[in-house]
């Protein structure tokens, strides 16, 4: 019978129950079993010992009872000689990589066949109690490349201004270590921001050169939103980095330290031989303090270890065969917004307005910004893509996203499509056009004047505006003003020659031979 059951403590209270509504209240078996929150067979069996004797027990003590409903209690077993196991063989096939218990007992009893051997719990328990006697061989306990711990330092370091000697803030130290060999890596960094976490994290993938399975981080507020006992809610970004990198991110459980030692091990080592070393150390960028850290860890790496022969970097030479490869293209992180796409349908970030699709005008579109590119997302598609600017005032449109009329108004608007107007009016026009189109000015400029003079069509008609580009042409008259006084005046029509515009009479004109006298006299 189990004693988890109700609220009596003491398991003879459930059988004086029994008795009681059995023999006093006239229940039935499965009233009892209901009520009482016990099987129908515990119930059977102690009324089947009760027999006619009934109310009468309930007189009983827990002691006559209990000899009354147990009267040939367990003892101890014969001993038996079993097959001895052997653990230091189990532990070390432990650390091979998909190596499980329960393949290690099959092959324990398969060897011991014809033998007394232990069960599979009993295996079980002695392997636990071998591992927690035998501290060194838990290193063993995780395979190679399976796992990596990570988090944040206690200890901060300043950062200095250079000029002023002010500090301008603390650098954060992370710290990340591989369970199997105990391989780390730290970095400063600016804050425990996520930004700063998901970069950290790319970066001592890249220092291992290779992927783990599983990351292991603590209930940061950077990558964790909420940890409860059911739910495990990670922030986007990480979730987006366990994706790229295909692999498991399980975060320790809250207030339990226990469950990242490794890491909690390697963190004090790292406050104790590499940040100690530099408190009296003035930095004055994250750059070169962790150069300083670089340095301090290549050197705890190769720290022998005190129990056991070789160093962390020696044992990491193990790992590294057992560690996925790194992507051709770290990971870069993203910034989410969840933004509203106006009537022009240009999104505004920062200081720079991108595109998107018009059909999106009024709905919700997500963006991520990255160092380089800013990609939207509707309703989990990815529908632009834009190489991010960083010009103040700069609009990025892609043509695809346009509406069909102002896609077609801002092609009626280049200088190709206005070149191929004129060519069309006549050849004269189209060889001025294209004339215009190859001057040096900006192309607003050269839009200007082919705009213009594609307009002197409309107005003057288009023989007319041929006749003048063709009499312009054969005299090299070919600016635009030239252009418009062949119009005005039809000299086109005569064959005179245009006359040059003449300057009107005021004192400040000096006559030709006043500079020649000039230069004689000098």
């Amino acid at each position: 019978m189990s004693k988890k059951r109700g609220t009596w403590g003491t398991e003879m209270n459930y059988v004086r129950e029994v008795i009681r509504l059995h023999y006093e209240l006239k229940k039935n078996r499965n009233e009892i079993a209901q009520s009482l929150g016990i099987s129908h067979a515990t119930v059977s069996r102690i009324l089947g010992l009760a027999g006619e004797r009934g109310v009468a027990l309930l007189a009983l003590g827990d002691a006559e009872l209990k000899a009354l409903m147990y009267p040939n209690p367990a003892g101890p077993k014969p001993s038996t000689t079993k097959a001895p196991i052997d653990f230091a063989h189990v532990v070390s096939e432990l650390g091979r990589k998909s190596m499980t218990r329960a393949l290690l007992y099959q092959e324990y009893a398969k060897a011991n066949e014809g033998s007394a051997v232990y069960s599979y719990s009993n295996f079980c328990a002695q392997l636990r109690q071998y591992q927690q006697s035998h501290k060194v061989t838990m290193l063993l306990s995780h395979p190679p490349g399976e796992v990596c711990y990570l988090d944040y330092a206690g200890m901060t370091i300043p950062i200095y201004d250079a000029i002023t000697g002010v500090v301008l803030f603390c650098a954060q130290i992370l710290v990340a270590t591989l369970a199997y060999s105990g391989y780390t890596y730290a970095e400063a960094q600016r804050a425990q921001s996520e930004e700063c976490f998901v970069n950290g994290i790319v970066r001592a993938l890249g220092f291992f050169g290779g992927v783990v399975a599983t990351l292991v981080p603590d209930n940061l507020k950077a990558g964790v939103i909420s940890h409860t006992k059911r739910v495990i809610r990670l922030s986007r970004a990480i979730v987006e980095l366990a994706g790229y990198y295909r692999l498991w991110v399980d975060p320790t459980r809250v207030r339990r330290p226990r469950d990242k030692a490794k890491v909690e091990e390697r963190v004090r080592a790292v406050q104790n031989w590499v940040l100690a070393p530099l408190r009296n150390e003035h930095f004055t960028s994250l750059a070169t303090l962790n150069e300083a850290i670089a340095k301090g860890i290549d050197e705890l790496n190769d720290r022998p270890f005190t129990k056991m022969t070789g160093s962390r970097t020696e044992r990491f030479q193990t790992e590294r065969a057992h560690l996925r490869p790194l992507p051709e293209v770290p990971f870069s992180y993203g910034r989410w917004l969840s933004l509203k796409v106006p009537p022009n349908y240009h999104l505004t970030i920062g200081e720079v307005s991108y595109s998107v699709p018009y059909v999106l005008v009024a709905k919700t579109v997500e963006v991520r910004i990255t160092e380089g590119l800013v990609e939207i997302f509707h309703a989990g598609q990815r529908v632009g893509s834009h190489q991010r600017s960083y010009q103040t005032g700069e609009v990025v449109t892609d043509v695809a996203h346009l509406h069909p009329r102002h896609a077609a108004y801002l092609d009626s608007l280049s200088i190709e499509t206005i070149v191929a107007k004129l060519v069309a009016i006549g050849p004269s026009v189209g060889a001025l056009g294209e004339l215009f189109a190859g001057e040096p000015p900006l192309s607003e400029a050269k839009r200007r004047s082919l705009t213009r003079l594609l307009d002197l069509a409309h107005v003057h008609g288009a023989g007319e505006l041929e006749a003048a580009c063709h009499w312009a042409l054969a005299n090299n008259t070919t600016n635009l003003a030239s252009v418009v006084s062949i119009l005005e005046t039809k000299v086109y029509l005569t064959g005179d020659q245009p006359r040059p515009p003449v300057s009107p009479i005021h004192d400040n004109l000096r006559h030709h031979d006043e500079f020649t006298n000039t230069e004689r006299e000098a």
